[in-house]
């Protein structure tokens, strides 16, 4: 488990970027039930915590949120590389702030993990911006952007593209499900269907 920074009997860990010195960390145990009390860093500080002490596609979510929604800069990134093992700066060149959301980022990281090749944001024709669509309740809770993406769906059949909507739940909890929906899909469009 990985829960820092944290104050646990008296101790703290400095933030990395404060400006002070760098100075080793004291040795503080991962979780501590008893007298914790919260303590803030800077999303810098934060992100290096993170990329060590999660899943890689979610530590790539994490980074591709924090350009996109403008916490950290671009720049500010080699700050954050900096400060993590070696072992994690294979990650930086996954970042990618043009996503819109953090499932986006995860469904993006598991196609390539899987050794397949995506973009993200392409714009088609006609059609606007597409990508095997990461679906979540924050972007379609009226009926009108319900109506929009399906509209897009039935113009990307039309132009003779196959869509598959991969919900967050699926994103989150099914990796292998959608990998395997995906696989198959590319499979369709190399081959054509054996059910046609």
């Amino acid at each position: 488990m990985c829960i820092t920074p944290a104050i646990c009997a008296g101790l703290s860990r400095p933030p990395r970027f404060s400006g002070l010195p760098e100075r080793p960390a004291p040795n503080l145990p991962e979780l501590c039930t008893t007298d914790v009390v919260p303590h803030r860093v800077g999303a810098r500080d934060a992100l290096a915590q993170l990329i060590q002490c999660q899943p890689r596609h979610f530590a790539v979510a994490d980074l591709d949120t924090a350009l996109h929604e403008k916490c950290v800069s671009p720049s500010q990134l080699d700050d954050i590389f900096a400060n993590v093992l070696a072992k994690y700066r294979v990650l930086r060149g996954q970042i990618d702030a043009r996503a819109d959301a953090g499932q986006e980022s995860v469904l993006r990281q598991i196609i390539l993990e899987a050794g397949m090749s995506c973009d993200i944001q392409v714009t088609m024709r006609g059609v606007g911006c597409v990508v095997a669509p990461a679906d979540s309740d924050a972007h379609h809770k009226s009926w009108e952007q319900h109506i929009r993406d399906r509209t897009r769906d039935r113009i990307l059949a039309g132009q003779g593209h196959l869509t598959l909507r991969v919900l967050y739940q699926d994103i989150m909890f099914d990796l292998a499900g959608v990998v395997s929906a995906i696989r198959e899909l590319v499979h369709i469009c190399r081959e054509g269907s054996y059910r046609a």
